[in-house]
């Protein structure tokens, strides 16, 4: 957004740089006369027209104002000069529009924030930030998990008032014919129109944020239900249950759509149904009952190892559902910020479309144990290729035990 309309590149600038001197020689005027002055400054605290701090602090808007970086007419806050630049300006026009005397809008309205937004807003005090700015300038929605969520009618009006309040005080800031009675004017405005977009914005952001967290709070209840079904009848009796298998369905569909949002892409996983898992259970079943059936269990090792993997993701997530149960407030609801559930999630996806694709196939299930049987011949014909088989196994068992204990070292 052009500071001023009828300024041209080449003179962005210069006003600014004018009015920084003709503060300048307020200021000089004004200390000048800090003898007869002093009394009054520290005894009450005056802010009069020409007051020391009053002539310091607007000279330091000035010169702010004249550090900004512009890109294509608008304030750059994206590039690090231009953010710290940005950052400098909106301190300087809190310490002015103090240093003027002018009474901060009220700003009540942060008491009733989430407690990771009160951190950034601990009190009433204006703390303009840069963020604030950027958002009521340039943006129109925002994007969480892959998801563009637009904003309400109610915050883009409060986006224009603020827009048309930034243009009037850079326009002042940039004319050399401005006077400290319009900058105050200015700068009661701006702040009136900055609480007012900032509060409709930190709303709309916790409106944006609650959306994956619901999903969130659903596995959860869903975890729960499974959890006091399992806690009333036992898990074998519940596991047959119509209501348990109902609730399992629920908490599978749940999950991919969580795991959609955390790889910030349209799911291709739909299909991973929660067959996947009874399957994998009957066939684990199957495998331990093998021995009774005359058949050697070794050659469904392989089948069962990758039947459990299957369930064991799933239940490695029913965990981290009950843990965060108790601390939802650290849940990021940028679900991929969140090391551990997206570990979870990607050890979920890589079992279940394996199981998918290997385990609910009849042919290729025989296949398996086809290989297993053919691979144990081998190994009898060559006893070097056991050993080694045997070394490469410990050597993935223990990553795998490395990688188990990060992961229950990592936050939520």
């Amino acid at each position: 957004m052009q500071p001023d309309a009828h300024a041209t590149d080449s003179s962005l600038h210069q006003p600014a740089t004018s009015l920084h001197d003709a503060f300048r020689l307020q200021s000089a005027q004004a200390n000048s006369a800090i003898p007869s002055m002093q009394p009054d400054i520290h005894a009450t605290g005056s802010h009069a027209f020409g007051s020391v701090r009053s002539v310091r602090a607007v000279s330091l808007l000035a010169s702010s104002f004249q550090q900004l970086v512009f890109d294509n007419g608008s304030v750059d806050t994206k590039s690090e000069a231009g953010f710290d630049a940005a950052a400098a300006f909106m301190e300087s026009l809190a310490e002015a529009a103090a240093a003027l005397g002018l009474d901060p809008t009220s700003r009540s309205y942060r008491a009733k924030l989430p407690m990771k937004y009160r951190i950034l807003f601990p009190d009433e005090s204006r703390a303009y930030k840069v963020d604030i700015l950027e958002a009521s300038l340039e943006k129109d929605s925002v994007w969480l998990n892959g998801v563009r969520f637009e904003f309400s009618a109610e915050t883009m009006t409060c986006a224009e008032a603020m827009k048309r309040c930034w243009t009037n005080l850079t326009g002042i800031l940039s004319s050399i014919e401005s006077q400290q009675g319009q900058l105050r004017s200015s700068l009661s405005a701006f702040d009136t129109c900055w609480t007012t977009f900032e509060d409709a914005y930190l709303n709309e952001l916790i409106r944006i944020e609650a959306a994956p967290m619901e999903l969130i709070m659903i596995a959860i209840e869903h975890e729960e239900e499974l959890q006091d079904l399992e806690n009333k009848h036992g898990p074998e009796t519940a596991a047959t249950m119509s209501e348990y298998r109902d609730t399992q369905r629920k908490l599978v569909q749940n999950i991919v759509h969580l795991n959609s949002l955390v790889k910030f892409q349209v799911s291709h996983v739909d299909d991973l149904s929660v067959e996947i898992l009874w399957n994998s259970i009957d066939t684990i079943e199957h495998c331990n009952q093998a021995e009774n059936r005359g058949e050697d269990p070794e050659l469904l090792q392989a089948t069962e190892s990758w039947c459990r993997n299957v369930v064991d993701s799933f239940l490695a997530l029913r965990r981290y559902f009950r843990s965060v149960s108790r601390c939802l407030e650290r849940v990021n609801p940028h679900l991929c910020d969140n090391v551990g559930f997206a570990e979870r999630m990607a050890d979920w996806e890589d079992s279940w479309k394996f199981g998918k694709a290997y385990l609910q196939s009849e042919v290729f299930a025989n296949g398996i144990m086809d290989l297993v049987a053919g691979f144990r011949m081998a190994q009898e014909v060559v006893p070097d290729l056991k050993r080694m088989c045997e070394t490469k196994l410990q050597n993935i068992e223990g990553a795998r035990t490395q990688l188990k204990s990060y992961s229950t070292c990592c936050q939520v």
